[in-house]
């Protein structure tokens, strides 16, 4: 489940149902009043008709960053609720390997006779022919994106 505010990272080029890319687009207080209340203008606006969502890039080389090659799809009926992974997630691993399940972002070509469902949400964004292969994003080609929904983070 997620906590409204959460940031994480996904390897396709848009953000599931209930997340908005982090892009610093301008946002309506109104339609987001709870994540207005989390973040406030930290990341711009004015603070009367709207807020800004941060602007996040994937250029951090201390971590590893992983995708999952399989999960919940990440389709206008996901949820935020949701407790597993989204396929094509991308997360950041602090070890040197990838863990079962997961791949790490290194732009490497994958079959999509092997990977058809991670191939129909990543598609041909990062390379590869589109009729036999694809490829894997470098970590630097992520997209973070915030959570509109979830759980109000309580404080302790």
């Amino acid at each position: 489940m997620a906590f409204l505010g959460e940031i994480r990272m996904f390897g396709g080029s848009y953000a599931p149902v209930g997340w908005a890319l982090c892009n610093g687009a301008m946002v309506a207080i109104e339609e987001h009043v709870d994540l207005y209340e989390l973040i406030g203008t930290t990341y711009g606006g004015d603070g009367v008709p709207g807020f800004a969502l941060p602007r996040l890039s994937a250029e951090n080389p201390a971590m590893l960053f992983i995708i999952a090659l399989s999960g919940n799809w990440p389709a206008s009926v996901a949820s935020v609720e949701d407790e597993f992974e989204f396929l094509g997630e991308i997360r950041n691993f602090p070890f040197g390997f990838p863990p079962a399940g997961w791949a790490a972002c290194a732009g490497q070509m994958l079959t999509i006779q092997h990977q058809s469902a991670l191939f129909s949400v990543v598609g041909t964004t990062y390379g590869g022919d589109g009729q036999t292969t694809f490829a894997l994003p470098d970590f630097g080609d992520a997209h973070y994106f915030i959570a509109l929904e979830g759980v109000y983070p309580p404080r302790q």
